[in-house]
């Protein structure tokens, strides 16, 4: 897909089918014993890239509190950051979300404590892709959560992306701690801002 604006073409229906037998948990093996990775398929290909830069905060994190240091913000770029405690006399870290597509436009400010935030979006262009169908992600122009840990966080947001409402709903229904603003990219209500879960324990 990341040669469609070069040269106009998408990518063949059958060339599509292909990458998608090749995609998913199920194309790897895990030998827990051995410490290893397989893949079943040279079509598979493995990047940490919606999970790897949490993963990293969170490890991070560890080492701070092995030091003993109570009171940090951790920014893994422009996507993952980690509040742990709180400034002196503040509630917590301020956080700033912004529309990718117009950066003057604040979505939402948090106070983050003891709390990860990560975010998706296309302002990179499309570059994640829906399983589901090889095709790039049409549900969501950006989306954010806030989680436990920022390894989760980096991959929920990705999955976002791709999630209807309905089923970023009942994720965060489910899973109480987590919460999540969405902007959509629905040609019926396009930049509209959703917010799933239970926000009242982030100030």
């Amino acid at each position: 897909w990341s040669s469609v604006a070069a040269n106009g073409r998408p990518p063949a229906p059958d060339r599509l089918a292909e990458l998608r037998e090749g995609t998913g948990m199920l194309q790897i093996d895990f030998d827990a014993e051995q410490h290893a990775v397989t893949r079943r398929s040279n079509l598979v290909s493995i990047d940490l890239g919606g999970y790897g830069k949490g993963y990293a905060v969170d490890r991070m994190a560890e080492v701070l509190g092995d030091w003993d240091i109570g009171s940090a913000l951790i920014h893994g770029g422009t996507s993952s950051v980690l509040a742990i405690g709180s400034p002196p006399e503040q509630r917590g870290w301020p956080v700033t979300l912004r529309d990718p597509s117009a950066p003057d436009r604040v979505i939402e400010r948090f106070d983050l404590r003891d709390l990860a935030m990560s975010g998706s979006g296309l302002a990179k262009g499309d570059h994640i892709i829906d399983p589901r169908t090889g095709h790039p992600a049409a549900g969501a122009r950006a989306a954010w959560t806030i989680t436990g840990t920022a390894a989760a966080g980096d991959a929920l947001s990705t999955a976002f992306m791709i999630m209807s409402p309905e089923e970023i709903r009942d994720y965060c229904d489910r899973h109480g701690k987590t919460c999540a603003v969405v902007i959509s990219a629905s040609s019926e209500d396009a930049g509209d801002v959703m917010r799933f879960g239970d926000f009242s324990a982030v100030p």
